[in-house]
């Protein structure tokens, strides 16, 4: 196989901007296995994914997660001051009631300073700005996308006798049945970063703004900092390394964690391209947040004020850089001497992400030999190097001035802009108005990962439609782009480790059913290949809104209800599973009940079912859908309750005790009654080893190649072969118009679990297992290859020729 043959196949789909194929040892196989793996980086600006399908699921999932959350009352009894649901990133716990009291209080008293009187708050929650600002304002109107939220603002609205409160239950970018031109303030608090993409901000803001009376102010509040992604991430990682962890894993985690970043973050050019879309907008204002903790929100966090139609004077203020002033003692005796009335110091280095920045910094170079606690230390000494904003705010009142601070305008993301303002005169620092780039490229996407499960089984059709099946990748993975070796060219090295776990994650395998079902559902949500049982889903990249896929499909899954709070209490595979099955008689009988058909008459065949059925007509005596699969025991093993295991499986599924009946020349189904299943055991140990080597592949492959009977069946036929002392050949044959590949996996699972019950009343493993293992290779490659393939291939093309 040449790669560059399969990577070229890649390049050609619309949506692929870049691909490789690597050719990589086989996870858990022989030695010397191989596998191709093909990693793609897509276009998504040719992304023919499903948009409005892809945002309607986007937003039902928010919906469903704050419906949960909103349900409930305060935690404290305060209804007005109602934080349940704002957890910290760092430690998963709730943010302490006094850092979110001052930052409500400070958003609110920033919102205060605009004297709305007609106001309109899009994604109003639990109303903690509501409450604040909706005594002061003669009208307060509130729209939110979830039920539950409306309802107890409409429960506590009416309580206190709120005047001029309008409540709306609807999505942020409706405003059908609102003035336009009405409001004074229109706010967007702390809910950018729940859209689906920036084009629906954008509608959002275009009918914001619609709706704004000249003169108004919109302000988006909260905004989730884009060029500070990585570094959020960084910080949040460090904060849960233990002290030994290797400096390699933690760079693999902080990659894992951007690349499943599902919310919306957003450039602070976005803002000052925007009069561009927008041209009522007439100022911009960006702000950091002020508080005295340094949490998630104060760090990587801003506030925009875009001003409509304003008729505000601009004031031309005095520009001094950081660097240029000398520090503090400087600035101080610049403002006592020549006391400008505004000026604006430029390029201030942020303590409050300049750790953090320091920490992806060393990520980056690999600059840390000291590991963990080198990452620390240095992270903490570039903070307390620089000045955090609330030492202008000191020195400012000491001299009579007023400090605004936004992120820096010609700096990097690590830098501030702080204005001061002579009490008495009316400045702000609006900002230049850029030419727009196209305005995906201020975003995070928020459905990128959703594009990719749309445009993974896109991409295999795709390769399997254009290459024969050995020139198919077996692993796809999708990256936001290739990693380059200094030299610019693709570093593969770094492609194989994208691709692994992380070095220190020890995988341990589901144990029983139940872990089994969660670890598939675990896998499919957070785009792994595999997760442990005992792997934590936050610390795997999971969040909130992916914890609401998990729960809606292990309610599926089990016939039982999940509670969305059960993933937060119990964040293991094997914790939830243990919950599962603890619970009450009803629920685990529901979570294990199959469903039989009730009805008249017998089940229709699928159609797969059919197509089966007719080619058998053709020939009775074929095996070619057969389905064999040896598997190797190794111990001491109970026959007898292997043989009562395997009879109550058959018992418990009926599509194994199915045959087709002939009538009026359509096939029907007919499920037999449950009989002990034939078990013929074969004695060979009294064969000298070779001899006994070559008689258990002649058997195993003799089993494989006999037809079924489909009218009497049964359609699963089992083989014990005795070889040694302790080691057996256990071959289960199914015919496929009874099962498929998945079959296989059940059937092994459950007799291994039922074997454990009735193997001498103790709760034992089935012997030591392996599947179509070493000695059954070559009766593999009889089965699959060679003479059998070609003689199935000339009969068919017989057979249809003459059809």
């Amino acid at each position: 196989i040449e790669p560059g043959e399969v990577e070229a196949v890649l390049r050609e789909h619309a949506e692929v901007r870049e691909a490789v194929v690597l050719v990589r040892e086989a996870d858990g196989g022989a030695a010397g296995e191989k596998r191709l793996v093909g990693y793609v980086v897509p276009d998504a600006a040719e992304s023919a994914a499903p948009r409005d399908e892809l945002h309607e699921e986007f937003v039902h999932e928010w919906e469903s997660l704050f419906g949960s959350t909103y349900g409930g009352e305060a935690a404290d009894e305060d209804p007005t001051f109602n934080i349940v649901g704002w957890n910290s990133s760092y430690t998963g716990e709730p943010i302490p009631a006094e850092e979110m009291r001052e930052w409500v209080e400070d958003a609110a008293g920033r919102l205060r300073a605009l004297r709305p009187r007609r106001a309109l708050e899009i994604g109003v929650g639990t109303g903690l700005l509501l409450f604040r600002l909706a005594p002061e304002c003669d009208e307060y109107w509130g729209t939110d996308f979830s039920v539950e939220a409306i309802r107890y603002l409409e429960r506590h609205v009416s309580w206190r006798e709120l005047q001029g409160v309008r409540l709306l239950e609807r999505a942020a970018a409706n405003f059908s049945g609102i003035p336009q031109g009405y409001f004074d303030l229109v706010v967007i608090n702390s809910v950018a970063q729940y859209f689906p993409g920036v084009e629906y901000l954008l509608r959002v803001l275009e009918g914001a703004v619609a709706v704004l009376a000249p003169g108004g102010t919109l302000w988006v509040g909260d905004v989730r900092s884009l060029p500070l992604l990585e570094a959020f991430h960084a910080s949040v990682e460090l904060a849960r390394a233990p002290e030994n962890l290797p400096v390699a894993t933690l760079r693999e985690r902080l990659r894992r964690r951007v690349t499943r970043e599902k919310e919306l973050l957003l450039d602070p050019e976005f803002f000052r391209a925007l009069p561009h879309r927008l041209p009522r907008i007439t100022g911009v204002e960006l702000r950091l947040k002020e508080s005295r903790h340094a949490n998630e929100m104060t760090r990587f966090r801003y506030d925009v004020l875009l001003h409509v139609e304003s008729n505000a004077a601009p004031v031309a203020p005095e520009w001094r850089s950081w660097d240029g002033l000398g520090g503090m003692e400087a600035l101080n005796g610049l403002l006592v001497e020549e006391a400008p009335e505004v000026l604006v110091v430029s390029r201030v280095p942020n303590p409050r992400v300049a750790g953090a920045l320091a920490v992806l910094d060393a990520l980056d170079t690999g600059t840390a030999p000291g590991g963990v606690p080198e990452l620390r230390a240095r992270a903490a000494g570039r903070e307390a190097a620089a000045p955090p904003p609330e030492a202008f705010q000191v020195l400012a009142e000491a001299h009579g001035y007023r400090v605004r601070t936004r992120w820096a305008a010609r700096g990097g993301p690590g830098e501030y802009d702080a204005l001061l303002v002579r009490d008495g005169v009316e400045a702000a620092l609006l900002e230049d108005v850029v030419a727009p780039r196209p305005w995906s490229a201020y975003a995070s996407d928020p459905l990128a990962s959703r594009r990719a499960r749309w445009l993974l089984p896109e991409l295999r059709a795709w390769l399997k439609d254009r290459l024969p099946d050995y020139m198919v990748p077996g692993a796809l993975v999708l990256l936001d782009a290739l990693p380059l070796t200094p030299n610019g060219k693709v570093d593969r090295r770094t492609l194989v480790a994208l691709e692994s776990a992380a070095a220190d994650e020890t995988y341990l395998a589901p144990r029983n059913g139940t872990e089994e079902l969660l670890c598939g559902i675990w896998a499919e949500v957070l785009g792994r290949e595999r997760v442990g049982v005992e792997e934590n889903f936050f610390e795997l990249g999971g969040h909130s809104l992916l914890a609401t896929q998990v729960v809606s499909r292990a309610r599926q899954a089990f016939g039982a209800e999940v509670p969305l709070r059960a993933l937060f209490e119990a964040p293991t595979v094997a914790a939830l599973a243990e919950r599962l099955q603890g619970a009450s008689g009803a629920e685990r009988s529901a979570a294990w009940r199959i469903p039989l058909r009730r009805g008249e008459g017998p089940a229709p065949l699928s159609f797969a079912q059919q197509r089966l059925w007719f080619i058998h007509q053709l020939d009775p005596q074929s095996s070619a859908y057969n389905m064999p699969n040896p598997l190797r025991l190794r111990g001491r093993l109970d026959v007898v309750a292997l043989r009562r295991s395997l009879t109550e499986v058959v018992r418990r599924h009926e599509a194994v005790r199915t045959v087709l009946v002939n009538r009026d020349g359509e096939a029907v189904p007919v499920v037999l009654p449950p009989t002990p299943v034939p078990f013929p055991v074969l004695d060979l140990t009294a064969l000298p080893e070779e001899p006994r080597r070559a008689e258990v592949l002649r058997r195993l492959t003799e089993e494989g190649l006999r037809p079924f009977d489909l009218m009497r069946g049964p359609l699963l036929r089992v083989l014990l072969v005795r070889i040694a002392e302790e080691e057996w050949a256990l071959c289960f044959t199914l015919h496929h118009i009874v099962s498929d590949g998945w079959s296989m996996g059940v059937l092994v699972r459950e007799v291994s679990a039922l074997y454990g019950t009735y193997s001498r009343g103790q709760a034992s493993p089935l012997p030591e297992l392996e599947l179509q293992y070493a000695d059954f290779a070559a009766w593999q490659r009889a089965w699959l290859t060679g003479e059998r393939l070609e003689a199935q291939l000339a009969y068919w093309r017989e057979k249809l020729q003459g059809a």
